[in-house]
């Protein structure tokens, strides 16, 4: 259900998830007109979706067969590429143990069914925005102000890295490091 308005490339994605195609539906004319949707009705379709797209926040169903919500966060969260993304549970299962469960498998938040739009508009922005701000931190983080290159702790990742790989493919590895004042 992604949208062909060519404005939407510039719009936050969001993954919808859960095996009952009405709930989506409600989620979604909730959403759409901000963000670009995208949709899964299982946990694995979700993990190939997320795989393959640029998806900013995830709205996940606890309650499905074969891989719950549960499970699907927490392979989120083993994934380098994806573990930035915010997950927000959408479910209702309303127990306290439920949602103290969300929040330990690396939910951001925890939103009971029957949903009302605008507590669902609320908290979907307030994470993007928390996420943006994430982001940009983390990209000034890894860049030198002045220089404007990357710095000295992405050098050494970089090194870890590609010395990692030197060592399993058994080939020689140059570093140089040039600091300039």
């Amino acid at each position: 259900m992604a949208t062909t308005d060519p404005a939407a490339e510039q719009r936050p994605q969001l993954l919808i998830v859960d095996d009952v195609p009405e709930n989506i539906e409600v989620l979604a004319a909730a959403l759409g007109d901000d963000y670009e949707i995208f949709f899964a009705i299982s946990g694995e379709e979700a993990l190939e979706i997320a795989l393959n797209r640029r998806i900013d926040l995830i709205l996940l169903d606890i309650m499905m067969p074969e891989v719950d919500g549960y499970e699907v966060c927490r392979l989120l969260k083993l994934e380098p590429r994806l573990a930035e993304i915010p997950v927000i549970f959408v479910t209702a299962k309303t127990e306290l143990e439920d949602e103290a469960k969300g929040f330990a498998v690396g939910a951001v938040d925890y939103i009971a069914k029957p949903i009302k739009r605008l507590r669902v508009r609320a908290r979907v922005a307030t994470h993007l925005q928390l996420k943006a701000s994430r982001d940009r931190l983390r990209a000034l983080a890894n860049v030198d102000a002045v220089a404007g290159l990357p710095n000295r702790a992405v050098c050494d990742i970089l090194l870890a890295r590609e010395t990692l790989r030197a060592e399993r493919e058994g080939t020689r590895l140059s570093f140089l490091l040039v600091g300039l004042d």
